[in-house]
């Protein structure tokens, strides 16, 4: 019982960390494209946490939302 409840607790916080990471990006990507659409929006929601690391990086180099999306899809 003890050991799920570890390891509930500790999916909980990879969830939180995800969520936070998430977030962040989303704000990046509106403050340097002064808007976001939805499709970027549903992107990084649905985006594995080792996608959203790469993402951090990305941001700063990239031109447009369209060069974003399509690192997301891909």
């Amino acid at each position: 019982k003890k050991k799920g409840k570890e390891e509930g607790r500790i999916e909980g916080k990879i969830e939180g960390k995800q969520e936070e990471a998430r977030l962040i990006l989303m704000r990046q990507v509106k403050a340097k494209f002064k808007n976001s659409d939805n499709e970027i929006i549903d992107l990084i929601n649905e985006a594995e946490l080792s996608k959203i690391e790469d993402l951090s990086e990305k941001i700063v180099t990239a031109d447009s939302k369209e060069e974003i999306i399509d690192f997301l899809k891909h």
